[in-house]
């Protein structure tokens, strides 16, 4: 009889514990969105508004801000960490509208304010809503391009790593010009993130062997 009163306080015990448990998950159904996300499993990060560096020269009166910095000792700010996607090739990975504002690579949600990083990937299509974005893909070539207000340049610097190189990326405007240094395999888009009837213009920076990335915007 003892045993049995015993063994009934386990069982008791046990299922305390996994109702606290099913307690901390929070359910979403708005939307196509993974089944079940642990709360501590969403990363929020703030943006960093107006940064001036020395691996920028700016001549117009455009502002700059840092959304998102995973690589160490650059654009004067600590690095943001604790991101990691499910991919063997960061740059194949897709820039795609979702949830009113950019989702990149199914976890790293852009919205006008901050940057949101899930653990679990966003169960969509690689096609739906894609965003056409223009890329440095080695070989040391030059990539020019022409967007809605002047003309863009990726060009080489020198290797970061085996599969990484570094580039200098320019965007000339009728009133100056912005020159960023040291953008690791760089890929330029515009998007209008804000709403605001006026498109920003973004550059993303994409390391594959160790995951990192640095997406920078600029704005009147």
């Amino acid at each position: 009889m003892r045993r049995q009163f015993i063994y009934l306080l386990l069982m008791v015990s046990l299922a305390s514990c996994v109702s606290k448990k099913k307690g901390d998950r929070k359910f979403y159904t708005e939307g196509i969105e993974p089944n079940v996300i642990l709360k501590d499993s969403i990363l929020t990060f703030k943006y960093k508004l107006d940064i001036k560096d020395t691996n920028i020269v700016n001549t117009t009166n455009r502002k700059i801000d840092v959304l998102f910095n995973g690589i160490d000792d650059f654009l004067k700010g600590p690095k943001d960490s604790g991101v990691n996607f499910d991919t063997e090739c960061m740059m194949c990975e897709p820039i795609q509208e979702f949830r009113n504002g950019l989702l990149f690579a199914k976890r790293l949600l852009i919205t006008p304010r901050e940057i949101k990083f899930y653990k679990s990937d966003f169960n969509i299509s690689d096609t739906a809503g894609r965003i056409d974005t223009k890329s440095y893909y080695g070989e040391k070539r030059k990539v020019q391009f022409n967007f809605g207000e002047g003309e863009g340049l990726i060009k080489y610097i020198g290797q970061s790593c085996y599969d990484a190189d570094f580039n200098n990326v320019k965007f000339f405007f009728d009133n100056g010009e912005i020159n960023i240094q040291n953008i690791i395999n760089a890929t330029f888009f515009e998007y209008d993130l804000d709403k605001n009837g006026e498109k920003e213009q973004y550059v993303f920076g994409i390391r594959n062997c160790t995951q990192e990335i640095v997406l920078l915007r600029i704005t009147k």
